[in-house]
């Protein structure tokens, strides 16, 4: 998709988010394949590994005459990090799309002499519809149940956990644009 993508002349940007879906899509069917072909749960051997990593941590504080700690309720908030897979996948996703494109650029620049790159980070806008989305999953947020234990609730989890990191990277974007703009005003000061 990033090739296809670079040789349409598209914007930089969105050559990174089809990119990322393409990773994406990659990266879900591996799951798949993992999970039905070769009969290998992924979260089950996750849950497993945390577990076995929870006693350990019980039997050490335990050992070197610690008190009793409650470890059912750290149990739990790590188990709810195993709902987040998705979003993990997507941020996954962006960071291989995102190399990928940069090694490309570096490529076709080196061999074909083109003038591709990035633009600057502070340029970086995404859609008004993902501040949307992430307010109307904040809103649906307060109704659903917070056990995570049904599809609706980590859907919604996955969503708002996803529309804020997309938030936090515009966000950061202005942030050097405020940035870059009062030290180019600063600079005619001295």
């Amino acid at each position: 998709m990033i090739a296809c993508s670079i040789v349409k002349a598209q914007h930089p940007y969105e050559t990174w988010a089809k990119g990322t879906a393409g990773y994406a899509l990659g990266l879900v069917l591996i799951y798949m394949y993992i999970e039905m072909i070769v009969q290998f749960s992924i979260t089950d051997y996750l849950e497993t590994t945390i577990d076995d990593s929870l006693q350990m941590t019980e039997d050490l504080f335990q050992s070197i005459g610690m008190g009793q700690q409650d470890f059912e309720l750290v149990r739990e908030q790590m188990m709810n990090v195993l709902q987040l897979l998705p979003v993990i996948l997507v941020v996954v996703s962006m960071a291989l799309a995102i190399l990928t494109q940069w090694i490309t650029y570096k490529i076709m620049n080196q061999w074909y002499k083109e003038q591709l790159y990035f633009p600057a980070f502070r340029k970086l806008q995404l859609p008004k519809i993902i501040l949307w989305i992430y307010f109307l999953m904040l809103i649906i947020s307060l109704f659903v149940a917070s056990d995570y234990s049904t599809t609706a609730s980590v859907i919604v989890l996955n969503v708002f956990q996803l529309g804020g990191i997309l938030i936090a990277l515009n966000g950061l974007s202005f942030v050097f644009f405020i940035v870059i703009r009062n030290v180019n005003q600063w600079h005619y000061l001295f």
